[in-house]
């Protein structure tokens, strides 16, 4: 059998397998852009697995499992696979967040200043060589606006390992974050920082006590049953069904026990099906059906409020309005992993993706085809 009716025959096969778990063949068939979109893409290389699931109101519409685990691996992805989500992490941070808000015990508010916890802030400088006159705020931590430097701007050495050190503690990083000059007076500028990410989980540590691991699993995993989402995936198990792509040494489960930062915005390892529950679990409280994350629907409807000017981007999400539909969703990468995550409030429907590059550097066209799907099935009146 060539290469190619090799590929074709294990995609039919994953199809297939996809429709014995809940998908039927009817369902599928509405979403047959997207999937022959993104066997095309297996088909030119472009792409060595991935996973999709979109959801209405906990119900699953679509479920496609794709490819393998490794350039060098002949293991298939299957749904328990897990994918390094990258940015779409911090749509997680921020529901962590809103959970210490929305716990009285904590007494956490969103326009604490992060220096109630971090006493290193109040002599920050900024760049031009002038004092803030404050430490940001948690809402601004939230939304970019604390001041924090962006990886989007050259960073140097120093900035680059602050964020990128898997072997350093969170507490390290962030006393080296802290180190550094301020961009701007926080609350003036819209600056995309995973490193102020950084500082938001080190002050969720210091006001719950605990690990920002143990927050995650007590306040979003154990509620909502998600069994495959970790930011130490190693730590609980095998890692031999973690998708790597073209860095199979390199990830940061591949550390082992040198394995001990959690890049807070960045490094969640979990899978499409569960990240689609978790944005649902978003839309049920936002609408006041179900509360599972515990969280009030007022605070949650904080998400569709604009941070700043400069950007549609909210409390860990970017925000889109369309009449009274209001769509959060996020993307993410890092080194070749690539995810996105969307969620239409009002009518309740998630979509979660990840995959995986065979080379670095490549662009596949994979988020307009999910944008596609998601636009139609939103669309609908199913």
């Amino acid at each position: 059998m060539n290469r190619s009716r090799f590929i074709t025959a294990c995609l039919c096969a994953i199809v297939l397998l996809s429709n014995a778990n809940g998908a039927d063949t009817g369902k599928r068939n509405r979403f047959t852009t997207l999937d022959k979109g993104l066997s095309r893409l297996f088909t030119t290389e472009a792409l060595t697995g991935a996973q999709v699931t979109i959801m209405k109101r906990g119900e699953i519409l679509f479920a496609g499992n794709y490819g393998n685990i490794a350039n060098t691996s002949d293991s298939k992805v299957d749904a328990n696979t897990r994918f390094l989500i990258a940015s779409c992490s911090k749509p997680f941070a921020s529901a962590l967040t809103l959970s210490l808000v929305a716990d009285e015990k904590e007494s956490v508010t969103l326009s604490d200043t992060v220096d109630r916890w971090i006493p290193q802030y109040p002599g920050a400088k900024i760049d031009n060589g002038s004092s803030t006159t404050r430490a940001p705020t948690i809402s601004e931590l939230l939304s970019h606006t604390g001041g924090i430097y962006s990886q989007k701007q050259k960073l140097t050495p120093k900035q680059t390992r602050l964020i990128r050190d898997f072997r350093q503690t969170l507490e390290q990083a962030t006393l080296g974050i802290a180190s550094v000059p301020l961009i701007a007076e926080p609350g003036t500028r819209f600056a995309y920082s995973g490193a102020g990410y950084c500082i938001l989980g080190r002050a969720m540590e210091i006001a719950a006590k605990q690990p920002i691991e143990t927050i995650l699993q007590n306040r979003i995993c154990k509620p909502l049953d998600l069994q495959h989402t970790s930011f130490f995936p190693g730590r609980s198990g095998s890692t031999e069904n973690i998708a790597t792509g073209v860095i199979p040494r390199s990830a940061p489960h591949r550390l082992g026990k040198t394995h001990r930062f959690p890049l807070v915005g960045g490094s969640i390892y979990s899978t499409s099906k569960e990240m689609a529950i978790f944005a649902n679990a978003i839309s049920e409280s936002w609408n006041g059906r179900s509360n599972k994350l515990a969280l009030p629907q007022g605070l949650v409807q904080e998400l569709g409020k604009r941070r700043s000017s400069e950007s549609s981007y909210t409390l860990g999400w970017s925000m889109a309005k369309d009449g009274e539909i209001t769509r959060l969703s996020h993307s993410g990468s890092l080194m070749a992993y690539k995810a996105w995550i969307a969620v239409e409030l009002e009518p309740g429907i998630s979509m979660a993706a990840c995959w995986t590059l065979r080379e670095q550097g490549t662009k596949p066209p994979v988020i307009p085809l999910l944008k596609q799907s998601f636009e139609k099935i939103g669309s609908s009146n199913e």
